[in-house]
């Protein structure tokens, strides 16, 4: 049974130095969520998170307004998948680069990159980046808890199209850069044959106008592979949901009993 995930940053004692058993407090906004906004009471159950593979499932003993008591029934560490993914996604019109994150971390994404793509009609400038930035960070960490993860996702600082290619000519063995394009030749499939042995898989998807075509050859000639997802062409907002579902699945990762 999945429970409602709360972050334990501010647990009294540390989540950490807790065992089966213990007891504990939690005070502020994540608290004042679980009573006042999903009206938790005594008895309910809860998971308290690290964030970084720490779940604790726990059970209330007692409430106030932004405060709750609660015993461990449960310690688990959690770890991440052999093959881990990351999304790179450019920064797109409408809210549909927001929307792929959202459904990213939803699907097990480890990290997160925004990137500034040539045709990027959306574009973080000035006080613009650190807003969009935190943005980006408050959707990775309510998706999380939605989703019920105790391991929660990086976000990557913004990358122009420069840097990026800098970023896949840099990596190395563990690190594979499959860019979504669907005039490639290679089905996203046998794409992955050919990146299955990395650690961190990385799906780079591109804005509404699509990948330029100087982008695209400066992205394949610094190391990355183009893979089409099939017959149709996707919308921003869904082609790396797609993509990393179907990796997901070709990966094992849906068959794996541990939760993320």
């Amino acid at each position: 049974m999945f429970l409602p995930v709360f972050l334990g940053d501010e647990s009294s004692p540390p989540l950490s130095s807790l065992q089966e058993g213990g007891c504990g407090s939690l005070k502020g906004t994540e608290a004042a969520h679980a009573v006042a906004s999903l009206r938790l009471g005594v008895g309910d159950s809860l998971d308290l998170v690290d964030g970084k593979g720490l779940r604790l499932s726990c059970q209330i003993l007692a409430t106030d307004k932004n405060y709750l008591e609660f015993e461990v029934l449960q310690v688990m560490h959690l770890s991440l998948p052999e093959t881990q993914f990351g999304l790179i996604q450019a920064l797109s019109k409408g809210g549909r680069d927001e929307q792929a994150v959202e459904s990213a971390v939803e699907l097990g994404v480890s990290r997160v990159r925004p990137w500034a793509a040539q045709r990027s009609i959306v574009q973080w400038k000035g006080q613009k980046l650190q807003r969009g930035s935190k943005k980006w960070l408050s959707l990775l960490q309510a998706a999380a808890k939605q989703s019920r993860r105790a391991n929660w996702p990086l976000l990557d600082p913004l990358a122009d199209s420069r840097k990026l290619r800098e970023i896949i000519a840099a990596g190395s063995r563990e690190e594979k850069f499959l860019l979504l394009d669907p005039d490639a030749s290679l089905p996203l499939t046998e794409a992955w044959e050919q990146v299955r042995q990395a650690k961190m898989v990385q799906v780079i998807v591109g804005p509404e106008g699509g990948v330029s075509p100087e982008e695209t050859a400066d992205f394949r000639a610094a190391g990355a592979i183009t893979a089409r997802l099939g017959p149709t062409v996707l919308r921003s907002s869904s082609a790396g949901p797609a993509a990393l579902a179907a990796l997901g699945l070709c990966s094992g990762l849906w068959g794996r009993k541990e939760s993320l």
